[in-house]
């Protein structure tokens, strides 16, 4: 389905700049007083055709990846001496080259479009903040603490955790320390300084020197969903449920939880939970699938939890 899905998205894609390359050429050559016989997406049979009272057929054709605008041309086929000049090899040089450079001057200007839009709407992203770094890490050395969110790196502003991954290899291959502006929790901001000339520069250690990864919002323990078979199901859990403790230890987030579980498979528990209103207790056996527990449950989780 994916496969099915990026190739429609693809062919759409091709249509749109397709359709405005050869609108392009269109355009001119109708302001140039050229004759336009036929604007068509694609090539091959035609598979849609409109004639239009201007006597331009309009065409969708069989093959998705080009297009192109036939022109009166008498090199082409025999013009009417009443037509000859509103054939294309009739007009000025100018006007060719104008007819000519039409599709890619058009292409330009959508991309233009594109680019003014994507910066007036903006684009989704993780906002980057960061979890508890590791101990002993450059991060932790630095005083970096947990819903730290990294605003500048190096006087750059820094939107989401896409631009903080890209910038801090950028950074590090400069083999020198680098000031982060950081915002915490409650709000105020400070400046930090991160020995980046101490970390390996291989990306697969980078990030474990520097000991940061991406903020997890605490996600409540409520269930969205029981697969059928799994340990919750077989233990009588249902949607809607909320865990609260497991042998007597109590279940903050949805990702304790998970931790939980994922260093305990096969294991007989005492689950603690919440159904409408009343406190409810099970006993469950945690799965196990390759030596690693599974609940075999799921939670709701809000992508705005993560985003700007």
């Amino acid at each position: 389905m994916d496969v099915m899905w990026s190739i429609a998205g693809f062919l759409v894609a091709i249509g749109v700049l397709v359709a405005f390359h050869e609108f392009g050429h269109y355009w001119v050559a109708r302001r140039c007083g050229v004759k336009v016989l036929r604007f068509s997406i694609g090539f091959g049979k035609p598979l849609l055709t409109r004639r239009a009272a201007d006597g331009v057929e309009w065409v969708v054709s069989a093959i998705p990846l080009g297009g192109y605008v036939k022109m009166l041309d008498s090199r082409e086929g025999e013009v009417p001496e009443h037509e000859r000049h509103l054939a294309f090899d009739a007009q000025p040089v100018g006007k060719r080259a104008m007819i000519v450079a039409a599709g890619p001057v058009f292409n330009f200007i959508l991309a233009i479009a594109f680019y003014w839009l994507i910066f007036v709407i903006g684009v989704e992203g993780m906002r980057p903040m960061i979890a508890a770094p590791t101990a002993d890490s450059i991060a932790a050395q630095a005083g970096l603490k947990a819903g730290d969110e990294i605003m500048t790196l190096g006087g750059k502003g820094i939107a989401t955790w896409e631009v903080l991954h890209t910038e801090l290899i950028d950074q590090a291959l400069n083999g020198e320390p680098v000031v982060a502006a950081v915002r915490s929790t409650g709000g105020s901001t400070r400046q930090v300084t991160l020995a980046l000339h101490h970390a390996r520069i291989d990306p697969g250690y980078l990030f474990d020197d520097l000991g940061l990864r991406p903020y997890e919002p605490p996600i409540a323990p409520v269930l969205e969903s029981v697969m059928p078979g799994e340990a919750a199901d077989r233990a009588g859990l249902q949607a809607g449920d909320r865990l609260l403790s497991v042998d007597g230890q109590t279940i903050v987030s949805w990702q304790d939880w998970a931790r939980w579980v994922r260093d305990r498979a096969g294991a007989v528990v005492q689950l603690e939970f919440e159904r409408q209103g009343q406190v409810m207790q099970r006993e469950v056996i945690i799965g196990e699938v390759n030596s690693v527990g599974r609940f075999g449950a799921s939670v709701a989780v809000s992508p705005e939890m993560w985003q700007d």
